[in-house]
């Protein structure tokens, strides 16, 4: 399970949900965290998912908006693999 901060509107209160997504990504995801990373995820007024990774000076490290659905899972994935990319290798890999 991969816990994320959830900013809910309109105030932006947080709280803690979490996502289970395969082991793999589940690794790299506690990696991130080992580093420092932390998981921010919002849903926005126009009904995207805006999800991000934010390093402990609170840089954003990678990023994803989609529709809200089953394309969030998917968005997870590459966000996460996108910054443990960029994190590990300190490369872009688009």
């Amino acid at each position: 399970m991969i816990t994320f901060t959830q900013f809910i509107p309109p105030n932006g209160i947080k709280r803690d949900i979490t996502i289970s997504r395969p082991q793999e990504i589940e690794n790299q995801a506690n990696d991130l965290i080992k580093y420092g990373c932390s998981f921010e995820i919002e849903i926005l007024s126009t009904g995207h998912v805006s999800m991000e990774i934010m390093l402990k000076n609170n840089w954003s490290l990678a990023n994803e908006l989609v529709p809200n659905g089953p394309e969030v899972l998917s968005a997870v994935d590459r966000l996460i693999k996108r910054a443990h990319i960029r994190y590990e290798y300190g490369q872009d890999p688009l």
